[in-house]
């Protein structure tokens, strides 16, 4: 019986070095996560950064009203 060939996910054929610069550059909305095929994590980054920083920012802003 011959082994069984494992089957590799697409993320492993993609340049690591590239993953890693999109991250540092526009990792907050997950591009690198839809670059590296891991498209649930990649939207949840998209979901987090689209309700949250808002939140933060009025938050800082509500701070600026106060001082």
């Amino acid at each position: 019986m011959a082994p069984a060939k494992s089957i590799q996910p697409a993320a492993t054929k993609r340049n690591k070095y590239i993953a890693s610069l999109l991250a540092l550059t526009v990792g907050i909305f997950g591009i690198h996560q839809f670059y590296l095929g891991n498209k649930k994590v990649g939207k949840e980054f998209l979901f987090t950064c689209i309700f949250i920083i808002p939140i933060i920012l009025a938050f800082f802003r509500v701070l600026g009203y106060y001082s």
